[in-house]
């Protein structure tokens, strides 16, 4: 299995890239979310960043969305 890359851009310049070898689960996704994912969306836009990601599983996982709803972040999917 090859690597998964994971990377953010904003109108405020680019994130960090992240590179991710192995199954990727719910689990994986929100430790990448609570260690780069809302931290470098803070840190590009600020507090009031919005989250975009697709209907992927590990998007949708229940962890995921309860730690989206407890962390009140904003998401377009």
């Amino acid at each position: 299995m090859g690597a998964i890359v994971w990377a953010c851009i904003s109108s405020h310049g680019p994130g960090k890239i992240v590179i991710l070898e192995g199954k990727i689960t719910s689990q994986v996704y929100l430790k990448l979310m609570q260690e780069v994912i809302i931290p470098e969306g803070k840190r590009l836009i600020g507090d009031d960043f919005i989250l975009q990601q697709d209907n992927a599983s590990i998007h949708t996982a229940k962890i995921v969305r309860k730690f989206i709803t407890d962390n009140n972040i904003q998401c377009l999917v």
